[in-house]
């Protein structure tokens, strides 16, 4: 099921974004509303489209979506931030998780209100002819009428690979509609996700990467030897698909403004009801088996002797019936309380014995929200449910969220906290999976236990912002170094703190952003301690009209244990191996014209003279330096 969302801003997760805002188009701005709606209870949550028109060179990498990342080095491949806290798992179907940077889930699709149509396009290109990544990206919205609109989204990316049996193509698009009247409102959308990736295990001989030197001559990338080699045609293929429909029916009062005599329907009581259908599938398919997972984790052949498919699915049905008591039902309090049940029928599927096997659950849900969310300088948000029936019957969330902003003088400081407790089943495919190679049951796992909290600091006029949080996980669920689910007997805490600092000199300008992470078992949980990333600039506007940015930004992380990616099972996993403490340079130009965006950037510019240990994940390098190309071209008349 998935969990009520926070209202309260994350000051972190929206920095990247704030020292763009003055650099937004206002034009756009005024002419456009944007929102996104809670998949529970229907509610509609402020949104802001993209329109900034610096870093758009960010937007052509794995780190746009976060400063550090573990991922196979091509666009569209599987990825896990190595920031633990930023760390995407809210599907139920743990398989789609490396994808959750790309996948664009109901709660992700954002509606528009527009005075006049809106479209834009973007394509990215990068890297030679025989590794070419490209990208295109295409959105379309519409208001019919003051009340409803729709539109759509569609995402392509089409990755060859630097190196061997490493390709891409992924498909990402949905169709959404919206009416918003007095009495009653609903939003529909229907989506998919699909992606389709060819898999080498990563190369075989790390040192090809590491001492170069040692060989006779530096062995390209798409000439470096992989564990599973192309002619085995090794290829993931994972699908999402969704529909989503919310509506709520209100009843309330009408009051009349006496200086202009216009009308507002004031809701009271709002009765909600959300449905929402999904279905998720993962194939990995190999026309031979390979001796890479008997000799990388001793495994044997389960099922097949020579070709391997294996299939597994999750499909799930859920609907919501609520109530609403609005912040002006309790004038005198000024809080929304919101009861809600779920019932989620959900199918697993996997391959077993040669043949498909199924199962299912019924779920009950009781869930409840507080809340207070137009305060002009304080509010607050807590939640919380508990399974009642159903397989997972015990399991509870507990939330709360608390914001509020004040002046000191002529500076504006932002305050917030979060706060929430998890006591939760251990998913269904961690107690029981089979496949080709690798097949386990767990069913004597113990719920998993998480207690954390944070809190955020920002003083917006000195472009300077600070979080720090901390996590106890008890009966930690990971996959160990053998690629298999184990459950940690001890409690485990990880502690964080995130800074960012922007400074403006005349027409230089140098962003920075800090995080520093521990973890107290390493064995289990490694993090990289220290991330950095440094992005030094220099923008003018020429004509009022012209706007350049030329500059160079740096990532970078300490060394430590990574995590690795297994094939078989499309998830990661802990390893021996040490990476890190390698800085990736990347120098840019972004230039922006009235409505057009367009960049142009060298990846990985200090690939030719920094030492060789440019592993993202273990075993998978990140491509060699290369050229890339960005155009982003908006329309709304």
């Amino acid at each position: 099921m998935v969990k009520q969302n926070a209202t309260s801003i994350d000051i972190i997760d929206t920095l990247n974004n704030d020292s763009a805002k003055h650099n937004k188009l206002p034009e756009i701005e005024e002419k456009i509303r944007v929102w996104t709606i809670s998949e529970i209870t229907g509610d509609i949550e402020k949104s802001e489209l993209d329109t900034a028109f610096i870093n758009f060179n960010q937007t052509s990498t794995d780190e746009c979506y976060d400063i550090a990342n573990s991922w196979l080095g091509n666009m569209g491949s599987p990825m896990q931030s190595k920031i633990f806290f930023n760390r995407k798992d809210e599907s139920y179907f743990i398989f789609s998780h490396p994808y959750a940077n790309y996948m664009q889930d109901a709660k992700d699709v954002q509606f528009f209100d527009t005075k006049t149509p809106f479209s834009s396009i973007a394509y990215y290109r990068a890297g030679p002819s025989y590794g070419r990544e490209e990208r295109l990206k295409a959105r379309f919205a519409v208001s019919v009428t003051p009340k409803f609109s729709f539109g759509f989204n569609a995402d392509y990316i089409y990755g060859r690979g630097m190196y061997i049996a490493q390709s891409t193509k992924d498909v990402i698009g949905n169709f959404w509609m919206g009416y918003r009247g007095k009495k009653y409102i609903f939003h529909a959308v229907t989506g998919l996700n699909h992606f389709k990736n060819y898999e080498n295990g990563g190369i075989k001989n790390d040192s090809v990467v590491l001492y170069p030197e040692l060989q006779p001559t530096r062995i390209k990338a798409q000439n470096m030897e992989v564990n599973i080699g192309a002619e085995k045609k090794a290829q993931t293929n994972l699908q999402n698909q969704y529909v989503l429909f919310t509506q709520k029916f209100r009843t309330g009062k009408s009051e009349i403004n006496t200086e202009d005599s216009t009308e507002t329907f004031i809701p009271i009581i709002n009765f909600i009801h959300t449905a929402k259908y999904e279905h998720n599938q993962r194939k990995y398919s190999e026309d031979d088996t390979t001796s890479f997972y008997i000799g990388q984790f001793n495994r044997q052949i389960i099922l097949c002797d020579s070709l391997t498919r294996d299939k597994v699915g999750y499909h799930s049905l859920s609907n919501t019936l609520g109530v609403e008591l609005t912040e002006d039902f309790n004038k005198k309090g000024k809080f929304g309380l919101t009861g809600y049940v779920t019932h989620e029928y959900t199918k697993y599927q996997y391959f077993a014995d040669k043949k498909f096997h199924y199962t299912s659950d019924n779920d009950l849900v009781v869930g409840g929200i507080l809340s207070k969310n137009n305060g002009q300088h304080f509010n607050y948000n807590a939640s919380g449910d508990v399974f009642v029936y159903g397989e997972r019957i015990g399991e509870f969330n507990l939330s709360g969220n608390i914001a509020t902003n004040f002046n000191v003088g002529k500076k504006n400081l932002e305050l917030s906290g979060r706060v929430f407790f998890k006591n939760a089943t251990p998913n269904r495919f961690i107690q029981h999976y089979e496949s080709n190679y690798f097949t386990w049951d767990n069913e004597n796992f113990k719920n998993e236990k998480k207690l954390h909290f944070d809190v955020r600091f920002g003083i917006p006029q000195w472009h300077l912002w600070l979080k720090g949080g901390a996590e106890n996980i008890t009966d930690f669920i990971f996959f160990n170094t053998k690629a298999v689910p184990e459950q940690y007997d001890k409690n485990i805490q990880v502690a964080s703190l995130t800074l960012r600092k922007d400074f403006h000199v005349w027409l230089l300008h140098l962003e920075n952003e800090f995080t520093y992470q521990k973890s107290s078992h390493e064995d289990a949980l490694p993090l990289p301690e220290l991330t950095t990333y440094n992005n030094l600039y220099f923008m003018t506007t020429i004509f009022k009209v012209l706007t350049f940015q030329i500059g160079g930004e740096l990532h970078y992380h300490t060394a430590y244990k990574a995590q690795t990616y297994n094939p078989a099972t499309g998830l990661f996993y802990n390893s021996d191996k040490k990476i890190g403490n390698y800085p990736i340079l990347n120098v840019y130009a972004n230039v922006h014209l009235k409505r057009v965006r367009f960049f142009v950037m060298y990846y990985h510019s200090n690939f030719n003279f920094s030492d060789n240990n440019y592993f993202s994940t273990a075993s998978y390098p990140i491509n060699p330096g290369m050229l890339k190309l960005g155009l982003s071209w908006n329309f709304y008349d």
